[in-house]
């Protein structure tokens, strides 16, 4: 990046962009039949849509979590009650990737209080000396008053430096790494989309937009030692998405329409 931005411009911009990706962000909670348990947060994911079919894009590890409950909810609406999601996933043919699609209801929530990315918005986007945003729903944040008539998630918002890619058994970089500057656990934050500012693509800070953030990809795993947060690339989950959402259909069709 070209330029230097003030502490007081980054906390401004940051906590401007925060607001504009909240609506895409979603909190995924496993719940079960008995109601002397409460419902347990598992993970977030993004929302995204393919026409008029809306899913719920996460870590797999996210997903396959949720098989021991008996039901599945994401978010809540404004009149704050919970919001079911189908209780099967469909994972990437890349067991690496760490990627699942979870089917979920967009007509459950009311318009304007969500919004879904449209899967033709996912794609490659330039990573070096990127800064990347971050807004998830750690563990340690979450408020479940059970039995679901009230479940207030409480974000973790923060931006970090791109540090690199890493690489899989077949050395293709199928992830990028991160930084991520807390020594919280950032437990809940598996499955939360990446975005990337692309500051770093205009020459000054006055020549930036808000229309400029894309999409850059779904957090997976914190290193501790190193500070950091894998991510799985938004190039890699473009390539298999639409089959995904192809084989989630085959498997799962609704029987509502």
């Amino acid at each position: 990046m070209p330029y230097i931005i003030s502490t007081e411009k980054m906390n401004k911009l940051g906590n401007e962009v925060a607001k504009r990706v909240f609506p895409f962000c979603d909190s995924i909670d496993g719940v079960s039949k008995d109601p002397k348990v409460p419902p347990k947060f598992i993970g977030s994911g993004i929302l995204i849509k393919d026409d008029d079919d809306t899913f719920i894009l996460t870590a797999q590890h996210v997903a396959k979590s949720l098989l021991q409950y008996d039901y599945i909810f994401h978010g809540v609406n404004n009149k704050g009650k919970s919001v079911p999601a189908q209780q099967s996933w469909v994972g990437c043919p890349i067991n690496e990737s760490d990627i699942a699609i979870i089917r979920c209801f967009h007509e459950f929530f009311e318009s304007g209080t969500k919004d879904f990315l449209d899967i033709n918005q996912i794609r490659e986007t330039s990573l070096e000396n990127a800064l990347l945003f971050c807004q998830g729903f750690p563990g340690e944040e979450q408020v479940s008053i059970p039995f679901l008539n009230i479940v207030e998630s409480h974000s973790l918002p923060f931006i970090g430096k791109f540090r690199g890619y890493s690489l899989n058994q077949n050395k293709e970089p199928i992830k990028f790494i991160i930084e991520y500057p807390s020594d919280i656990n950032p437990r809940g934050m598996s499955g939360s989309p990446v975005w990337n500012l692309n500051l770093h693509n205009v020459p000054k800070f006055e020549d930036w937009d808000y229309d400029q953030i894309t999409f850059a990809g779904i957090a997976q795993r914190w290193i501790k030692d190193s500070k950091v947060l894998l991510v799985t690339r938004s190039s890699l989950i473009s390539k298999f998405l639409p089959g995904m959402i192809k084989e989630y259909n085959r498997l799962f069709p609704r029987t509502d329409r």
